[in-house]
């Protein structure tokens, strides 16, 4: 027996009296490796080397993934798949699956006109072939082969071999298909065989089904094989898409294709790896020397059939050629992208035919003026008004089009700040049509200046002081409050106060130069108002006291131009005044009850376009003025026809997965009649279980139907226009929406399923222009009060991000606390406490979660900008003078970019129907689409916390999850945006159910820090033998360094700060481990790791490879913050 030096003391559940080295001579037997085994014991202790080490390298990804997407369908049972396929599968879909798929199958399997030279028709298989057998000749391909389509591989005397079908042989020669290529036969003499082999795979590669990225897809396309192979001819001629849909779109006409390679560096090639890792790698390898599928090319060495040159081969991925597809969903920019990456990374220095780009190369390609990164524009449906900023003057606006004219209103003050003729918003640039979307919202036409002088004047003075009024928010409330719109009909009714007077307000476009306003006034002091503006050089001012028409025109003889106005109604005492610049000022007296106006402006350059608003003015006396008190008192026993009638209807699938939990997907709309783009952002359930989900353009959608089997789901549009909706809270039946510019509540008040009245439940009072400058999530406390998060990085914010409160009733709005660079998402906990999320930046070292606590600053410091476009309090604060104090509110946990390198929300579960999983916090991350455990400790006034990364792959990034209060369950949606480095593959929006399948999963149930060490707590008995293994514990920890600098590298803990700052990570080696059972729950297993060297640090790694006492492996990685090393353990 070997010995060996211990420094540690055993702490053991024997009762015998025995010292510690007694214990261990009696129980343990010395292995060779200075192992220590169990003999018996009730519990397990484990001896370990004492050490430090560093310089270990920072994780770059994380120990556990999601079980692929092909692996899942291959392990789950045939016959389960084809019944899923018959209840959710759709044959047409799946017929674009198969003509138009990265998988191509119609390459191989088309029909007569369009004959495979490698695969049998499918319309031509037989009606006897089974379920399982079409199953297994999606996933399994070699384990029917069909007769006559086997592959042979032929090795000849000069030591060549060939691999391909067999055509015909005779005692002379071979013919043979080869997969290189199948469109041209290939001969061989007997003489020149050596030898002739048939293979036992077939020309179809096992792992095609690869190329399908979703569950959908593949039971959509298994309808189709299911429906053609049984109907054949017929239902293949049924199935077959329009040439519209086949229709493959030439966008390589009119590239400037030199210039697009030119301007191809390093993050190109890193853009071009992604996408040949989700696109192209399935079939020609990750390293491009193995191609899984016979017919791909290996690009590090083979010729490439159809050009190895930068043109030719974008080529090849624009109109497709041989048995490969075109890859026009791809921009052409990115196809530039990744034949970037194959060349230089897989062809270099590799493939013979790699030549590099010349100058006399480039000259020679076609030429054009565009990029590659243009897309087409798509029209949409934004309901009766869309918010938004105006250019980057205005950072909050409501704009409504009225057919001729298009106006958009300042909801700071309630003026009108632009109306223009043409259309309706240019909104190419933003959201609404690019998935990042930095731009803003720009009027679609030209200006008609003189209408859009309609502003209200205060106190008497259209030229009132705005000296303390908020730079990018609303006026003071005694001047203006802004309560929201109606929705009636096809037409909107604004609500808002000027100076104590209650005011309504429609807007009607006459023609593309005439506007009116219907105003109902509620009683109070006397309102002054600009209603237009005259052209610069008109002097004639005249008012027809008769008809109550005043007008300003230009008395040049070369110049008749004109604004005009005239006010019918109730317009006794009403007066009108010239004021300065030009404007057109209307007096309204104080009133003791309300007034009905109608204010109608014309604006032209003849005395016959005056004469004819002359004409329209008297006629428009007779009229009567609508009371606008009255349309908006609609009895709720008459509901108003809907503006967006029906439902649409979809079908979710259910994860495959048999144990712990399945997520499953609830399947968004593929098209609506309103061409709805569903990049969702938020969710939240109804009582009933109903849910209320956001989209990245305005909407917000009731999802009904949502049960075990997620068979009908049933979409309803709710609401249109919202100003960037990224939070969602029902309360009370009433959906709350956290936008860009305020807290919206949706009332319906007829019930007729469609919002009608948008009303401003809290305006948030430091609104930015620029893209970036988000709002993010919407939570609620105990008491009731809202809660929000601002951004820092991005904004024209005066305070470094924060963390809003808003009362219950809406009236009464305080920061919390600051400091957050681009806080995308909140949770909260039992008790009210807000948890807030940040990602890594500026700042900010690392993607954290933190508590909000009252008062604290979290550590993003303004000291940048990107002029024109943000800078710190409008440009107010001099950031080269901003000085960061001394230290920030630690958080709860940091995170490395390879576990989350973009957070979201957070959503604390207590409903034991989610197994056990309930009673923590989830944390999710936008970046990768991932979802987390969160393990929170409280060490005094301290909280730290542990967190372990779940097992699934979501299919967009996550930014708001919820319980839903029906089933217990948790949902998640989000989007793809402006997620640079995150996972790639996400898609653009989407929703999803993680679900407890009755069945707990092994896992970590507790983690926390002891005096002296780790402890976890696991539901399952540990093997211990597999605890002495040398790789069974790894532990590596590492701090950041807080500072300017985008993100933080590594730092040897304790010295990030100190004067010899040192890059690596330290590796942890643990004295000894315990294993006990968790008192009190039977079945499981309680590790303690015994680290007497242990402190606080930024980032503890821990790595579990361990084995339960049933045999399964037990693989789990741990991410720490440590603030506090308790000095003794809990009792």
């Amino acid at each position: 027996m070997q010995s060996f030096l211990c420094k540690a003391t055993c702490i053991h559940s024997c009762f015998s009296g025995e010292t510690p080295l007694d214990f261990v001579m009696n129980h343990f037997v010395v292995a060779d490796r200075q192992r220590v085994c169990l003999n018996a014991c009730v519990g397990f202790f484990l001896v370990l080397c004492n050490g430090v080490t560093s310089s270990a390298a920072p994780p770059t990804t994380t120990l556990r993934q999601a079980i692929p997407l092909e692996t899942q369908l291959r392990d789950a049972d045939p016959l389960y798949l084809a019944e899923q396929s018959r209840l959710r599968g759709d044959a047409r879909r799946g017929a674009l699956v198969f003509y138009k798929s990265a998988a191509n199958c119609v390459s191989c399997h088309g029909d007569d006109s369009n004959t495979s030279p490698l695969g049998p028709p499918i319309a031509q298989l037989g009606k006897d072939l089974t379920d399982e057998y079409l199953v297994d000749a999606l996933l399994r391909p070699s384990k029917h082969i069909r007769e006559g389509y086997e592959t042979y591989s032929v090795l000849t005397v000069d030591g060549e071999v060939f691999k391909g079908m067999l055509v015909k042989q005779d005692d002379a020669a071979i013919t043979m298909r080869l997969g290189q290529t199948p469109e041209k036969d290939f001969t061989l003499s007997r003489d020149e065989i050596e030898v002739m082999k048939k293979d036992e795979q077939s020309m179809m590669p096992a792992g095609l089904m690869k190329s399908i990225k979703t569950q959908r897809e593949f039971l959509d396309l298994l309808r189709y094989l299911m429906s053609v192979v049984r109907g054949g001819k017929s239902a293949e001629e049924e199935l077959r898409p329009s040439p519209e849909q086949l229709l493959v779109r030439d966008d390589s006409i009119n590239l400037d294709h030199a210039g697009i390679i030119r301007s191809l560096r390093s993050r190109d090639v890193n853009e071009g790896e992604s996408l040949f890792r989700g696109d192209c790698a399935n079939c020609h390898g990750m390293d491009g020397k193995q191609p899984a599928l016979p017919t791909a090319r290996a690009f590090s060495s083979q010729e490439l059939k159809f050009g190895a040159d930068p043109y030719k081969m974008f080529m090849t991925l624009t109109k497709g050629n041989g048995l490969m597809g075109p890859m026009t969903y791809l921009t052409p920019h990115q196809r530039y992208q990744v034949v970037h990456y194959i060349r230089e990374t897989l062809m270099k220095d590799q493939n013979p035919g790699y030549e590099p780009v010349s100058d006399a190369y480039l000259d020679s390609l076609p030429k054009g003026t565009e990029d590659g990164k243009r897309f087409e524009i798509q029209q949409r449906d934004f309901g009766l008004a869309l918010g938004s900023q105006l250019r980057r003057d205005y950072p909050s606006v409501l704009t409504l089009p009225l057919g001729e004219l298009t106006v958009s209103y300042n909801l700071h003050a309630m003026d009108l700040a632009d109306v223009w003729a043409g259309g309706f918003l240019d909104l190419s640039e933003t959201q609404h049509q690019r998935p990042r979307g930095e731009g803003t919202a720009n009027p679609d036409g030209m200006t008609v200046a003189g209408l859009a002088a309609w502003h209200w004047g205060h106190d008497g003075e259209l030229d009132y002081s705005r000296e303390g009024c908020l730079p990018r928010g609303p006026l003071p409330a005694k001047w203006m409050d802004y309560h929201g719109y109606y929705a009636l009909d096809d037409e909107v009714v604004l609500s808002y106060q000027i100076d104590g007077r209650e005011v309504l307000e429609r807007a009607v476009a006459i023609d593309s130069r005439t506007l009116s306003h219907e105003l109902w006034i509620g009683p109070g002091d006397s309102l002054v108002l600009s209603v237009g503006k005259g052209p610069a050089e008109a002097n004639d001012w005249k008012v027809d006291q008769e008809t109550g028409l005043a007008s300003l025109q230009g008395s040049d003889a070369q110049n008749h131009s004109f604004a005009a106005a005239s006010v019918a109604g109730k317009s006794h005492d009403v007066s009108w005044e010239l004021a300065s610049e030009q404007r057109l000022k209307l007096t309204i007296p104080a009133d003791r009850s309300a007034r009905s106006l109608r204010v109608t402006v014309g604006v032209g350059d003849a005395d016959q376009e005056l004469a004819a608003f002359k004409a329209l003015s008297k006629n428009t006396l007779k009229e009567p003025v609508a009371d606008l008190s009255s349309l908006i008192e609609r009895p709720s026993s008459k509901p108003a026809p809907q503006r967006w009638p029906g439902e649409i209807t979809t079908v979710g699938t259910l994860g495959l997965e048999q144990d712990g939990y399945a997520l499953d997907t609830l399947t968004r709309p593929d098209s609506t009649p309103w061409n709805t783009w569903f990049r969702t952002t938020a969710l939240d359930f109804f009582d009933d279980g109903r849910m209320a989900i956001a989209t990245h353009g305005g909407d917000v959608w009731i999802v009904s139907g949502i049960d075990e089997t997620l068979d009908e789901l049933r979409w309803k549009r709710y609401a249109a226009g919202l100003y960037e909706p990224f939070g969602v809270k029902v309360v009370d039946g009433d959906v709350f929406v956290t936008c860009k510019d305020r807290l919206v509540r949706l009332h319906d008040r007829d019930w007729n399923g469609e919002a009608d009245f948008y009303e401003s439940f809290n305006a948030d009072t430091d609104v930015s222009t620029n893209f970036h400058a988000f709002n993010f999530d919407l939570q609620t406390d105990s008491e009731g009060n809202f809660y929000y998060a601002k951004s820092g990085h991005g904004a024209d914010f005066a305070l470094p991000g924060a963390v809003w409160r808003v009362s219950k009733d809406g009236k009464e709005r305080e920061v919390v606390c600051t400091g957050f660079r681009t806080p995308n998402g909140l949770g909260t906990l039992p008790g009210g406490r807000i948890t807030v999320s940040d990602n890594q930046g500026q700042w900010t070292p690392a993607s954290k979660v933190s508590i909000a606590k009252p008062g604290t600053f979290h550590g993003w410091v303004p000291t940048y900008s990107i002029p024109d476009k943000w800078e710190p309090d409008g440009g107010k604060i001099d950031i080269k003078k901003v000085v960061a104090p001394e230290t920030f509110e630690q958080p709860l946990v940091w995170m490395p970019q390879a576990f989350d390198n973009s957070s979201g929300g957070q959503i604390w579960v207590e409903d034991d129907r989610f197994g056990p999983l309930s009673n923590h916090l989830l944390h999710t991350s936008f970046g990768k689409g991932w979802m987390s455990m969160m393990m929170i400790q409280e060490v005094g006034e301290t909280a730290q916390a542990a967190i372990v990364k779940l097992p699934f792959d979501f299919s967009t990034g996550i930014m708001r999850g919820r319980v839903n209060p029906h089933d217990g369950q948790v949902y998640a949606t989000g989007l793809q945006g402006w997620n640079g480095g995150g996972r790639f593959g996400l898609d653009d929006g989407g929703v999803q159910r993680l679900r407890y399948t009755g069945t707990p999963p092994k896992m970590i149930t507790d983690a926390r820090v002891v005096a002296g060490g780790l402890e976890l707590d696991l539901n399952f008995p540990v093997n211990a033998e597999s605890v002495l293994e040398g790789d069974a514990v790894s532990i590596v920890q590492w701090d950041y360094l807080w500072s300017r600098a985008y993100g933080s590298d590594q730092y040897i803990p304790g010295t990030a700060e100190s004067d010899d700052p040192k890059i690596g990570t330290e590796t942890l080696v643990p004295q000894s481990v315990q294993v006990n059972a968790v008192p009190g729950e039977p079945g499981s297993s309680r590790l303690r790791l015994n680290l007497p060297t242990l402190g606080p640090v930024d980032q503890l790694q821990l790595q579990l490879r361990i084995q339960a006492d049933d045999g399964e492996a037990f693989d789990e990685e741990v991410y720490w913050t440590i603030h506090v090393v308790p000095s003794s353990d809990p009792r």
